[in-house]
């Protein structure tokens, strides 16, 4: 928010997630902004840091307000419902939740790569032939690799082209750790 259109006593927000408060303004000038929170707690913080409070139409709906682009992830992230897993590298990742994406869990990006691969060639017909994943998508980092790699096989899956039996007799034919782990939780 730029320091032009902030007022003393202006209510807005800041911070994220549940961290997020609203804020009385009680002074701004030079990019800076003091506030004080609904306890009575002040606070010196950066014009860009506060945002609009959704304010209520008469008809009761709340006004349109364009978002950062944290605030516009967080809020697609909220009504899409995408679910937070850790990685094969064991870093924090998050997907759709899916069948899919329930399956590839645990897979490195060669490796789902390798199974959209041979799951669309195995189940494809000739005019619809998969390439090489890797060589086509080479020039990319490990997430969009993997990314683009099962929205093959999502696309796939939603011509008819391909089941999830496809892509699981597919991953018997890659490897690794994360078939064993998916094998023993459909068993239990």
């Amino acid at each position: 928010m730029k320091i032009d259109n902030i007022e003393v006593g202006q209510v807005l927000l800041f911070g994220e997630g549940e961290q997020q408060q609203s804020v009385t303004v009680t002074k701004a000038e030079k990019g800076w902004v003091e506030t004080v929170n609904e306890e009575g707690v002040a606070n010196k913080v950066r014009a860009k840091q506060l945002r609009l409070e959704a304010e209520a139409t008469e008809d009761g709906e709340e006004e349109k307000i364009k978002l950062n682009m944290s605030g516009q992830l967080r809020k697609y992230r909220e009504e899409k419902g995408y679910i937070s897993r850790k990685c094969y590298s064991g870093k924090k990742s998050a997907d759709n939740g899916d069948n899919v994406a329930d399956f590839l869990n645990g897979f490195t990006p060669i490796q789902v790569a390798q199974i959209a691969r041979i799951a669309i060639n195995t189940a494809a017909q000739s005019d619809n032939e998969c390439p090489d994943l890797l060589e086509k998508y080479g020039h990319l980092n490990p997430g969009q690799i993997r990314m683009n790699s099962g929205n093959r096989i999502r696309a796939a899956m939603k011509r008819g082209d391909v089941t999830l039996d496809n892509v699981k007799d597919a991953a018997l034919d890659v490897g690794g750790k994360a078939i064993e782990a998916t094998e023993e939780e459909e068993s239990a």
